[in-house]
Order: structure tokens, then sequence, then C-alpha cells
């Protein structure tokens, strides 16, 4: 059972060498490792070019031009490429513990589930003092749920996946943030199998340059889109109830508010008349109209006013 890992690069000439010796370290060996650079200025592509010359499983390819930047279309251009049955993503600042591979090549051979699932734990510099879980990632009924209400999150590295069960392309390549949560929370809801495993095999690394930490309009357009597009899902197959309703607008205003408060223009006027609209019929009209007519003015201008986006469950 051959397993595809596919690792998208932007400028990590200075710790790419350590995610992918992580993958050559594997104890499985029936591996191979796509690598895509997203338009490297540093000396990346040298990088990867040498371990490539070392091992015939690494094979190393540039985005190409007609896709949009970004580490999603580099992600689906891999699985376009990829031969194995299973897949597996990973961010190329992280590694794998030694026996990630081996670990969930077993459990897709006892079971039949789309994707296991293992745990992630977080570093600064040394792979070998991790610090704490990266996340929960066991739920408490649903798994849907818990994910759209922030019970339970899995890192974008952590499940592997049948690659039968993928759709052509996974990630949406417009969203610059939230898109590993758009990814796991719509394949939970077309009913995919999983299962969990008890382990701790990846390992993310915290740093100040990680993408996470950027700040700019399209990741808090990101974070609003993906979520009213899983409200609007929910809402056209009557599983949306008040505390789904509750947790995706709490983040949609968060957006707003972060937008707002970095003078984010486009961003402020198109999310408040989309919230106008949306929120009409919403028990949460009152909370959401107030935000959008106090809270933004008094935020975009003043820097105040943070109370009127304080947004409370209606029970």
């Amino acid at each position: 059972m051959k397993i595809s890992l596919i690792i998208p690069t932007f400028n990590r000439a200075a710790l790419i060498g350590e995610t992918i010796q992580s993958v050559i370290d594997q104890t499985y060996p029936d591996w191979e490792c796509i690598i895509v650079d997203d338009g490297s200025t540093d000396n990346t592509v040298q990088v990867v070019n040498e371990f490539a010359i070392r091992d015939s499983r690494i094979s190393f390819y540039k985005r190409p031009q007609d896709r949009q930047k970004g580490a999603n279309a580099c992600r689906n251009f891999g699985l376009e490429k990829s031969t194995g049955t299973i897949i597996n993503w990973l961010d190329s600042d992280d590694v794998l513990a030694v026996n990630h591979f081996q670990a969930h090549i077993n459990l897709h051979k006892k079971s039949s589930v789309n994707c296991v699932v293992s745990r992630a734990v977080t570093f600064k510099t040394n792979p070998n003092e991790t610090e704490e879980l990266w996340s929960i990632i066991v739920p408490k009924g649903d798994a849907w749920k818990g994910m759209i209400c922030g019970n339970i999150s899995w890192a974008t590295p952590s499940p592997t996946w049948k690659k039968n069960i993928l759709p052509v392309r996974p990630f949406n390549e417009a969203l610059q943030d939230a898109q590993e949560w758009f990814f796991h929370t719509t394949m939970l809801l077309n009913n995919i199998s999983y299962q969990i495993l008890n382990l701790d095999t990846i390992k993310v690394r915290r740093h100040d340059k990680r993408i996470g930490k950027s700040v700019n309009p399209q990741k808090f357009w990101s974070r609003y889109i993906s979520r009213l597009m899983i409200y609007k899902n929910l809402k056209k197959d009557n599983k949306l109830d008040r505390q789904l309703e509750f947790h995706l607008y709490r983040i949609m205003l968060n957006a707003l508010k972060k937008s707002a408060y970095n003078l984010y223009i486009k961003n402020i006027f198109e999310i408040s008349f989309s919230l106008l609209w949306c929120g009409i019929n919403s028990i949460y009209w009152k909370q959401l109209y107030r935000a959008i007519f106090f809270g933004v003015p008094l935020y975009s201008v003043f820097k105040k006013g943070e109370t009127f986006f304080k947004f409370k469950e209606c029970v």
C-alpha cells in the first residue's frame, strides 16, 4: 500500500531540509514525496533538488503558471501527480515522527475507513522537544459538529486519506485561511468514515514566519467566506441549528471585527452587506446588526466599541 505525501513550499530553504529528512527517516518504505514549489525566491529549489537526486522517491515540481498562487493550488496539483493509494499532506516547516506512515498504513490495512487521523504536537526549534498538543482530535458526538463548533481540529497532515474518495481538487484554491477547516468539515459532512489513531505522529513547528501568523485582507475574507459556504450548505440540507449558527456567525463576526480594526475597506463592506442579508431571518439578527451598524464604525475609526461584537448564544 503506497502512500503519497504532498508538500507545498514557498521560501522554506532554511526549514524544508528537516521536513524532507523526517520523510526519508520513515520506518515504512513504500512512499513517494511530491514537493510543489509556489515560486520561491530563495534557494528552496536547490535544497529540494539535492534530496531528490539522492532519493528517487522524492519528486519536485513547480506550480503551473495557469494555477492560482498559493499552497492550496500546490496541494491539489500534487494530488494530480500522485500515484499512491493513500494520500497525506504536510506543510514544509513541519516534521513527521518516524512511525507516522507505518502507524497509519497499519490501521488502513486493518479497517475499511476512508481516513485515519493521528495527533499533532507542537515544537519551537528542536522536534525532539515537543511542547503540547496542537489540538483535540477526538469528537464527543458528530465530528462535523465538533469541527464547526471548534471543539476539535485536525492539522493538515493529521489525516491520511484513501485517494479514491477524495474530490479532484480537495482544497479550495480561493481560500488563504481556514482551507484545512473547510476541507475537513466538508469531507465529514459528506459522511466519510474515519478512525482515530491514539498516537502523536505529527510535529508542528511554532515560529514567527509561519503562514498562519500573517495579517492581510484575504486571510480574514477567507475566514468569513469559508464559514458562509458551510452555513449555506447546512441550511440547504436542513442541518443548521441554533448552536451551529452561533458558532459560524461568531467566526464570521470576528473576521468583520479584524477587518474593521485593520481598515480593510473592501472586506468591511462586503462582509457587512453579506451578513445583513444572511441575518434577516436569523434569531441572531439583532446581535449581527448591532455589530455592523455600531461596532464597525467605532472600531474602524476609534478602535473602540469591541463590546458591540460580543456575541451570545441564543438558547
